[in-house]
């Protein structure tokens, strides 16, 4: 039997080369998988490990913005509040707006018998009281009860004070009582005057002693409109009977 032999230098090498590409195939594609190319190209699992986290560190993000904005809102809200309390405070209960008389300001008294010292005794309980709660008409109504004030407005003047702007009545005769003479205005009131000030004024000497002064009163208003101020200065006493005549 003869031995095989080898084949022929220039002969075909081709059994060899398919096991050499056998084994070179599986050998690049392991070596290609750890490549720098084929790790800079992004695969699936990248993608699908990488979004979900993404998402979550953004609704993170997101709840967390939230609530900053809510904190800082209701700190406003809060800061706010107390400043309004403070306010309130401040004006109702602070003495920095408590009434002091020696800020109480009288006008419409000039000339006339009343003063400043009548207006102001009628205010005594508001004093060191919060002016926001002052009942400026309650107190307009006690410096009325002043015989020689025919009308009154209080108001308030910020931060310690008050406006009292006055209406004098205005004595238009004095009507004879026995040996004295009261001073009364055209509504009859009768005012407490000095005896220097009733001595100017025309006499009402009523029949009966006893008649409707408050009438007389209108009716020697209604003949002082008739006349000039010449002759008005001249009537001394003017008497009335029981028919007001």
């Amino acid at each position: 039997m003869r031995a095989p032999q080898p084949p022929a230098a220039g002969g075909p090498k081709r059994p060899a080369r398919q096991v050499e590409r056998v084994h070179k195939e599986p050998v690049d594609e392991i070596l290609s998988i750890g490549s720098p190319e084929a790790a800079d190209e992004p695969g699936p699992i990248e993608y699908v490990e990488e979004v979900p986290v993404r998402l979550s560190e953004r609704r993170r993000e997101r709840d967390a913005e939230r609530r900053r904005i809510v904190a800082k809102r209701v700190g406003i809200g809060l800061g706010a509040l107390a400043g309004l309390i403070f306010i309130g405070w401040l004006v109702l209960f602070s003495v920095l707006f408590g009434v002091n008389l020696a800020n109480v300001e009288v006008r419409g008294i000039e000339g006339t018998p009343l003063t400043r010292e009548q207006v102001v005794a009628q205010m005594t309980d508001v004093e060191g009281q919060s002016l926001a709660l002052v009942n400026t008409g309650a107190v307009a109504e006690r410096i009325r009860d002043i015989p020689m004030v025919k009308a009154v407005s209080v108001d308030r003047a910020w931060p310690r004070g008050l406006t009292v702007t006055v209406t004098p009545r205005e004595p238009i005769a004095c009507v004879a009582e026995g040996e004295t003479c009261v001073a009364i205005d055209a509504d009859g009131v009768r005012l407490d005057l000095p005896a220097e000030s009733v001595a100017t004024l025309p006499h009402i000497q009523l029949s009966d002693g006893d008649g409707d002064a408050g009438l007389a009163s209108k009716n020697l208003q209604t003949i002082f409109s008739a006349l000039d101020e010449g002759t008005r200065g001249q009537i001394i006493t003017i008497s009335v009977d029981k028919n007001q005549q």
